[in-house]
C-alpha cells in the first residue's frame, strides 16, 4: 500500500500485524500529519491535478489543508525508490492523513490490543522543518489527550520513538507514562548515524556513546524503555545486554525472510517490516512447529 496512508493502516490490520508505524512532523498551521519525510518528493507526490512534483516541498511550508490536496497514492515506479517497491499498489486520490485521522482509523479497523507506533521526525540540523522540542512535545500531547481522556487503555497501545533524542528526552522528562523508544542506526549509509563515540550530537541530545559502556547503556540512562535498532546492527550480546539492564529490543526494518529468522533467534521483543504478511505466516510456521 502507499506508505504512511489511511490504506496502509487497513492492510497491516488485515494481514495480522500487531501494529502499525507511521511517521510523523508539523504543518504551517501546527497539525501534526502523517508522512515519511519531512519534504515531499516527486517520487511519491503529485498535485493535484495530477503532475508530479519538479521540486521538493517542506511539510513545515505548508497548512494542512494544502498538504492534503497531494497525492501520495501513485509511487513513481521509474524512480529508484519506486523500484526497489515496485509491489507496491497504486491508488489515486490517497492523501496525507493527520495523526488524528490515523489513530482513528486504527480505532475503526484494528482490535484493543493493536500498537500505534508513532516516530517523531526530527531536524536538529534543519530546525525549520520541525517545531522546537518543547512545542512538538506539546502538539503531541495535544493530539493525543482526546483520546487518551476517552478510552481507558489507549496510553498502552502507543508506542512512541525518534532518532532525534531531543524530542524524546522532552517527553519522557514530561512524565506521561507513554512507551518510549531511541532509535539508532550504526550504518554507514546511516544519515546520520546515531550515536557515534567522540560526537555530543545534537541528535543525540548532546550525549557521547564514548561516555556510556554500550548504546544500551546509553539509552537506558536517558530514560527510555526500548531500545529501536537497525536490525544489522544487532547481535546475541547486545539483544541480552539491552534485556538485562530492562530495555525492550525493537528491530527495522526487516523484510528478508532470513534476516528474520535471525532477528527471532536473537530474542528481539518486536520486528518491524515493509512486508507483514511474509512475517506473520514465518511466526505461524514456527509457532506451529515449535521452533
Amino acid at each position: 500500500m502507499p506508505e504512511n496512508s489511511l490504506a496502509a493502516v487497513s492492510y497491516a490490520v488485515a494481514s495480522g500485524a500487531h501494529g502499525a508505524e507511521v511517521d510523523i512532523s508539523a504543518s504551517s498551521d501546527n497539525v501534526l500529519v502523517v508522512h515519511h519525510d519531512l519534504l515531499l518528493s516527486s517520487d511519491l507526490t503529485c498535485d493535484n491535478e495530477g503532475q508530479r512534483l519538479k521540486t521538493p516541498v517542506a511539510i513545515r511550508s505548508l497548512t494542512a489543508t494544502a498538504l492534503g490536496q497531494y497525492d501520495i497514492g501513485l509511487l513513481d515506479k521509474q524512480s529508484g525508490y519506486g523500484k526497489r517497491f515496485s509491489s507496491q499498489a497504486s491508488i489515486p486520490n490517497t492523501r496525507i492523513p493527520t495523526l488524528r485521522d490515523f489513530i482513528e482509523r486504527v480505532l475503526d479497523v484494528a482490535d484493543d490490543h493493536f500498537v500505534l507506533n508513532i516516530e517523531l521526525k526530527g531536524s536538529p540540523e534543519n530546525p525549520d522543518l520541525v517545531p522546537n522540542p518543547g512545542h512538538y512535545i506539546d502538539l503531541l500531547l495535544a493530539t493525543l489527550f482526546p483520546f487518551v481522556s476517552q478510552i481507558s487503555s489507549f496510553s498502552n497501545r502507543l508506542f512512541i520513538q525518534s532518532f532525534d533524542w531531543r524530542l524524546m528526552k522532552e517527553l519522557i522528562d514530561r512524565d506521561t507514562g507513554f512507551l518510549c523508544g531511541l532509535l539508532t542506526d550504526q550504518q554507514s549509509d546511516g544519515a546520520p548515524r546515531i550515536p557515534v563515540c567522540g560526537e555530543k550530537s545534537p541528535w543525540t541530545a548532546h550525549l557521547d556513546l564514548e561516555d556510556f559502556e554500550s548504546i544500551p547503556h546509553m539509552v537506558k540512562s536517558v530514560g527510555a524503555g526500548v531500545w529501536s535498532s537497525q536490525f544489522n546492527d544487532l547481535n546475541l550480546e547486545a539483544v541480552q545486554e539491552a534485556h538485562r539492564r530492562g530495555l525492550a529490543v525493537y528491530c527495522w526494518t526487516v523484510n528478508d525472510i532470513e534476516d528474520m529468522k535471525k532477528m527471532i533467534s536473537l530474542g528481539v521483543d518486536v520486528i518491524t517490516t515493509d512486508y507483514p504478511e511474509r512475517l506473520v505466516q514465518l511466526l505461524h510456521l514456527d509457532s506451529a512447529s515449535h521452533i
